[in-house]
């Protein structure tokens, strides 16, 4: 269920947005995870869909970046060394603080924030997307519905 809500989500996006396409979880080059022994400059990290023409990515937040998932996920150990929820975090974060450093607005949507009703749910995403094409600087190129 959670990838067809992203899905759902990824596909309003685009129709505000009035793009052709846009690609599902894209990975850019200088977005990426902290390094392993496996992997020494670290895993790109995928961001939920990526809108080329609008240079927009966004991000679709469900339950588990908010919220305590059961203990068997979210306190296993990574090859990092530190829990999965802890990662989360931090990647997240990352996503937060890198991309508008290269000139990429984020659009975070939670999943609590969508209704399943097409026409209000669309409004929403315009809504959120007029605020963040508003928002001038560089700290605010982010915009949490």
């Amino acid at each position: 269920m959670p990838r067809q809500q992203e899905r759902y989500c990824a596909g309003m996006v685009r129709d505000a947005l009035k793009c052709a396409w846009y690609l599902e979880n894209h990975r850019f080059d200088f977005l990426r995870g902290d390094p392993t022994p496996r992997l020494p400059k670290g895993a790109k990290l995928p961001v939920d869909a990526y809108y080329p023409e609008a240079n927009l990515v966004l991000e679709f937040r469900e339950s588990q970046h908010y919220e305590d998932r059961s203990e068997l996920w979210d306190k296993r150990i990574t090859a990092t060394g530190e829990t999965r929820k802890q990662q989360r975090l931090k990647y997240d974060n990352r996503r937060e603080e890198i991309l508008p450093d290269y000139g990429i607005r984020l659009l975070i949507v939670y999943d609590y924030q969508l209704t399943g009703d097409y026409e209000k749910d669309l409004g929403t995403i315009i809504e959120a997307i007029e605020k963040l094409n508003n928002s001038g600087t560089k700290s605010t190129q982010r915009r949490v519905m």
